[in-house]
């Protein structure tokens, strides 16, 4: 069985300030590309050749967040990247410093899912952060997965949350939803958009939030509810922007009757990795990743055979 895919929408200075290069970056996957112009109006393209970077072309824009994506060339290296502008970003000192912090923490990650940000430079149009590119598509595209698909894709991002779980300190993600899962060959799963601080993780959709993300206090089981919530979205079909149509009061979701073609003992593994209250979630992504590992994610033969006849028994009534 295929499950239909989910659909989420989303000027040079000579005083521009630098900072920071990778010597051995390795490759990250990014957006397919879009037009640069609409409806007859051409998005200019910017020149950051002072920067070290020839732009492309654009792949993705958000106007609502004021944001925009880039390929580009880095001229040194001669490789392709990524290059993220944030319009109007105003920063003082503190911010910046602390943008470059979490720069240099990206720079020592080293896991094939994890796309990084490398470097990053300002001026008045903006802050530009430049991440790592690789050759694929995001998981918001329009494309179909199968079950089994699906669970490899979860295995493969909870080993990525396993690896940033076990770093020193313990890193959280903080924002995964589907437009910051990047899907290459084989299923292979990256994240993108790592926070850089606690200005970027606001600005995630609230729907793939935990609910104690409200009080600040997230802990290593607060990626595994938006992880949750993103596999429930794919599987379904559900837009971003329709979360909260299939969430209960309670914040719970009704996945028998969402996804009823799946095995009642993942619909299980779902519902933990969703539950409002942090405590009753696995504790880690080792927890959860070995758990998974263990189900089938579709009904065996005898499950299916209980579930009509208790349908025809039912429909006797």
């Amino acid at each position: 069985m295929r499950f239909g895919a989910l659909i989420a929408t989303k000027g040079n200075n000579t005083h521009g300030n630098k900072l920071f290069r990778a010597n051995n970056a390795t490759c990250c996957y990014v957006y397919k590309p879009i037009a640069s112009s609409r409806g007859g109006d051409t998005m200019k393209i910017p020149d950051f050749s002072r920067y070290g970077y020839h732009v492309n072309q654009v792949l993705e824009t958000n106007q609502k967040q004021r944001r925009i994506t880039y390929l580009a060339t880095d001229l040194k290296q001669k490789r392709q990247i990524v290059i993220k502008q944030f319009k109007g970003f105003q920063s003082n000192r503190e911010s910046w410093d602390a943008i470059k912090t979490e720069i240099q923490l990206h720079r020592r990650l080293n896991h094939p899912g994890i796309a990084g940000y490398q470097e990053a430079f300002k001026n008045p149009a903006g802050l530009y952060l430049v991440r790592e590119y690789k050759n694929a598509s995001p998981v918001a595209s329009p494309q179909e997965y199968s079950a089994e698909e699906i669970k490899k894709i979860a295995i493969s991002l909870l080993k990525t949350l396993v690896y940033l779980q076990t770093q020193t300190p313990t890193l959280i993600h903080g924002n995964i939803k589907p437009q910051n899962i990047l899907i290459g060959e084989n299923n292979e799963a990256c994240l993108i958009d790592l926070k850089l601080n606690e200005e970027a993780a606001n600005n995630a959709i609230d729907e793939f939030q935990p609910p104690e993300k409200s009080s600040g206090n997230l802990t290593k089981s607060s990626d595994l509810y938006s992880l949750g919530m993103t596999l429930i979205c794919l599987m379904a079909g559900v837009t971003s922007l329709d979360v909260a149509k299939i969430t209960r009061g309670d914040g719970r979701i009704d996945l028998k009757s969402l996804l009823p073609s799946l095995s009642e003992k993942f619909c299980h593994w779902l519902e933990k990795m969703i539950q409002p209250n942090s405590k009753d979630r696995y504790t880690d992504a080792a927890t959860a990743l070995d758990a998974l590992k263990k189900l089938d994610v579709l009904p065996s033969f005898f499950e299916n055979f209980q579930r009509q006849l208790l349908s025809q028994i039912n429909f006797n009534k």
